[in-house]
């Protein structure tokens, strides 16, 4: 029987084998030629209609169908939640409310037409990128084309403006440098015994390469005369570089959050003569670990106030001591407070 097979399968002939296979195949690359290709959604563009009178509605109806066909590569949609008092708003005010739209009809950039004078209207355009907001503006003379040039406008702006943003993502968050100038003012709070107050000033220099995100360095120095110890006068040298990370939240004018840092401290203790000898010096160094928070208030654009408040632990405390009776005459705090207030200007 098994030889009976053999021949059976053998004389089938071969383009009837060819036909089966492809038979069997055909579903299969048909299946695959028919899928469907997925397709990117268009960006979207909002124009924000503000015309408060038919003649200018016209131009933004006619502006819309223009711009239907000029930006092939976008969706065009239209709002009028605005209304005529858009035009009326600062700068500032038209961008925040920009930013909402764009935010919450998930779309690329937004347009709005604004009567500039008797004889020309200008075109709007903002494109809102990761913490900041690009526009463009172009001012169109009234006529029959206007519509069609305004839409010619509109895409050339909108390439630029989106050209723009994209050099901006590609190199990076942008790296801005703020000079901070503040008087500090250190005591002590816990662990100390005799003075322990000094004053001064600080310099920084803030990188901020993030919105929220900032690194600091700074080198603050303070002074005495310190305080009474009880005999005399002791008076005091300080010198406090370090590092701080910290970040903010912004709430219209103000910005505040939490700081943390670390550094060493260099302190110069001049102590008043025992005994007709002449001033005794020591100078010390210790490592402090810095915890806090900062509260900001935009002035102008490139000037803050600043006020700033830390406490500091120290590794190890330092005790001063009389030569002659070893009486105690200061010992450095292990815990420590700070207070900052001063300027930051914008570079």
């Amino acid at each position: 029987m098994s030889h009976c097979q053999n021949r059976s399968i053998g004389s089938i002939p071969p383009f009837i084998c060819f036909a089966l296979v492809l038979t069997l195949l055909g579903p299969t690359r048909s299946h695959a030629a028919n899928k469907p290709e997925q397709v990117a959604p268009k960006p979207l563009v909002l124009l924000i209609s503000v015309a408060d009178d038919p003649s200018r509605r016209a131009i933004e109806n006619d502006l819309t169908t223009e711009l239907a066909l000029a930006l092939d590569r976008f969706t065009v949609g239209s709002i009028t939640e605005h209304g005529p008092r858009f035009t009326a708003l600062s700068s500032a005010d038209q961008l925040e409310r920009i930013e909402r739209d764009l935010t919450a009809h998930e779309a690329t950039a937004a347009l709005w037409l604004q009567q500039k004078s008797t004889d020309s209207i200008g075109l709007h355009l903002v494109v809102i990128g990761e913490g900041r907001a690009v526009l463009r503006i172009v001012e169109i003379g009234h006529g029959p084309d206007a519509a069609v040039e305004l839409a010619v406008a509109a895409r050339e702006l909108l390439d630029q403006a989106i050209v723009s943003e994209d050099q901006i993502a590609d190199s990076g968050p942008p790296m801005n440098l703020v000079l901070q100038g503040t008087g500090l003012l250190r005591g002590g709070v816990a662990g100390h015994r005799g003075p322990s107050l000094l004053w001064g000033a600080q310099l920084a220099v803030q990188f901020d390469r993030w919105d929220q995100l900032f690194v600091r360095g700074a080198l603050g120095v303070t002074s005495g005369p310190l305080d009474q110890t009880g005999k005399a006068e002791v008076e005091a040298l300080g010198i406090h570089p370090g590092v701080i990370v910290g970040y903010r939240w912004r709430c219209r004018m103000l910005s505040f959050g939490p700081l943390l840092g670390a550094g060493p401290s260099w302190l110069r203790v001049y102590f008043p003569p025992e005994a007709n000898e002449t001033p005794r010096r020591h100078t010390s160094w210790r490592l402090r670990l810095d915890g806090g928070a900062h509260l900001g208030l935009t002035v102008t654009q490139s000037i803050d106030l600043l006020l700033a408040g830390t406490l500091s632990v120290y590794t190890n405390r330092e005790r001063y001591v009389t030569i002659l009776d070893r009486q105690e005459l200061m010992v450095t705090p292990f815990l420590e407070w700070g207070v900052q207030l001063g300027l930051a200007l914008h570079l």
